[in-house]
């Protein structure tokens, strides 16, 4: 699997949407101070991926200042995985369901040929089992393991 670009909102110590772009990233390193949300950005692809992260409930990924004005936390991560295109949407509002939406490109000729992997032209093919738990099922089948792995 190979992360192409990340987006969170009002998730853990980001309030603020967020977007990351590793399109033509091949070896990176996370620096920063302590509480610079470094930890985060890896949070937020388990998360979305899994819907686990270090939080110890699922309410305490919305962020505390968000969740005080009834916003809910949001995780966009679209990856690459042998030549296939997948988007993983996942939200939570405090008190409320967990979504999961999951996405494959469904035209991928050409999107992936160079490098820029041109990611605003996909169209995109829910790949959803209806349920949250069936969808669930359906990214660990397609990564062939889970959170805990």
């Amino acid at each position: 699997m190979i992360p192409l670009s990340l987006k969170l909102s009002n998730f853990l110590s980001y309030r603020q949407t967020t977007s990351l772009d590793f399109r033509g990233i091949h070896l990176a390193c996370i620096a920063g101070p302590n509480g610079a949300g470094k930890s985060t950005i890896l949070d937020a692809m388990t998360w979305a991926l899994f819907g686990q992260c270090r939080s110890r409930s699922d309410d305490e990924v919305v962020n505390k200042l968000a969740a005080g004005q009834g916003k809910a936390a949001e995780v966009h991560l679209v990856f690459d995985l042998e030549g296939g295109l997948y988007r993983i949407i996942r939200r939570k509002g405090v008190g409320k369901a967990m979504s999961l939406d999951f996405h494959v490109a469904a035209e991928v000729d050409g999107l992936l040929d160079d490098v820029a992997y041109n990611l605003e032209a996909a169209k995109w093919k829910a790949l959803g089992e209806g349920r949250l738990r069936d969808t669930q099922a359906a990214v660990e089948n397609l990564l062939n393991m889970n959170y805990e792995t």
